[in-house]
């Protein structure tokens, strides 16, 4: 490989919090999402008491692959600035489990891709988001603090990802926060707040054979054209 250069990929994301009401049970959750880039994910199962909240940006490799350069991602680095709040209005329907997940995928994670979170996320069997679309991922499991409400402890965490280069324009940055309501109170209230994350990625570029890069720019776009949407 020729050209190889070390390269910084850095990527904010900012505040979310959401506004959730505990529908008569049978009926899920009535989720009112703000803070920039993010949504609420409908759950897969839309009866039962969980949200999903999801946002969804990109870092722009435009000009690596107009210099016909693959991006070859080395380490990742994602900084939380603190947990999660979760504070709900009825003492007796906490909020007593939350899954995180961070994704950094060569293609945009569609929202039926999210839905199953729990028994199927992206990057594992099943999940029409497969593994070499993966680069990275880290998930954690947050477990409901007895002594300090609406706040959490960490009781799991792993990582994921082939660590698969691109040559790619984007590489996308997905972080997903399911969480799971304990009660079925009829119009509790759950406030829910996320705070900021960095994402620092150290990474090289280089210039590989052309056959071995035009195949790797084919797989980019032809096995999903709307890779970017």
């Amino acid at each position: 490989m020729d050209d190889v250069q070390p390269r910084q990929l850095l990527k904010q994301v900012g505040i979310g919090s959401a506004l959730c009401t505990l529908l008569t049970p049978g009926l899920g959750v009535d989720v009112v999402a703000t803070g920039q880039n993010w949504v609420s994910i409908p759950p897969e199962n839309p009866g039962v008491n969980q949200v999903i909240l999801a946002n969804r940006s990109y870092i722009d490799l435009a000009g690596y692959s107009k210099a016909e350069l693959t991006t070859f991602i080395q380490s990742v680095a994602v900084q939380h600035m603190r947990d999660p709040l979760a504070i709900t209005s009825n003492a007796a329907a906490p909020v007593e489990v939350i899954w995180s997940y961070d994704f950094l995928t060569t293609r945009k994670i569609r929202d039926s891709e999210l839905a199953g979170l729990i028994s199927n996320a992206p990057g594992y069997h099943g999940n029409t988001l497969d593994l070499m679309e993966m680069i990275y991922g880290e998930h954690r499991t947050y477990a409901l603090n007895a002594n300090i409400d609406g706040t959490f402890i960490t009781s799991d965490s792993d990582v994921l990802g082939s660590g698969n280069p691109t040559a790619g324009d984007r590489v996308h940055w997905t972080r997903v926060y399911y969480f799971a309501s304990g009660g079925a109170i009829v119009d509790d209230a759950i406030s829910i707040t996320i705070y900021p994350a960095n994402l620092v990625c150290q990474a090289v570029t280089g210039k590989e054979k052309d056959l071995i890069w035009v195949e790797r720019l084919r797989r980019a776009y032809t096995q999903d054209p709307g890779r970017n949407e």
